[in-house]
């Protein structure tokens, strides 16, 4: 049996459920962890075939068993990440869109409390969209 022991240097673990972003995740996704390892093991100049080795052994084998403490849940904060590129969105647009996304965030509250699954995932679709800026182009000055 091979056992994993995780500690969180800062003392908490932050981050959403995959299947909806409003709540807190815990335990960890076992599928985290392997991403970690992953990561950590490719951000090596020169990665070792072994160890390569070790995480495809891993990966193949059956779901684990979690054992987990207690944790206390937090309301999780939507944080917005700014555009590196800053030709990619003007400021105006960015504007419209953040105001349509904070909109649409209102809504599906609204929709979660009404309890409907089909405009709740309609309005899952156009955050997405909102999100989505691989579609826009703007012309840069020169």
């Amino acid at each position: 049996m091979l056992t994993i022991e995780v500690n969180f240097l800062t003392g908490r673990y932050a981050a959403a459920a995959y299947y909806n972003r409003s709540l807190s995740e815990w335990p960890p996704h076992p599928a985290r962890l392997f991403s970690a390892l992953v990561a950590a093991w490719a951000d090596s100049d020169h990665p070792d075939p072994t160890e390569r080795a070790a995480l495809e052994w891993l990966e193949q084998q059956a779901a684990p068993s979690i054992y987990a403490s207690d944790a206390a849940s937090r309301t999780a904060v939507t944080h917005y990440v700014p555009v590196n590129d800053a030709r990619v969105i003007q400021a105006d647009s960015y504007k419209k869109r953040a105001d349509k996304i904070d909109d649409l965030i209102v809504q599906m509250s609204e929709a979660r409390s009404e309890g409907s699954s089909r405009k709740l995932r309609n309005l899952e679709r156009q955050l997405r969209e909102q999100r989505d800026v691989s579609n826009i182009s703007t012309k840069t000055k020169t």
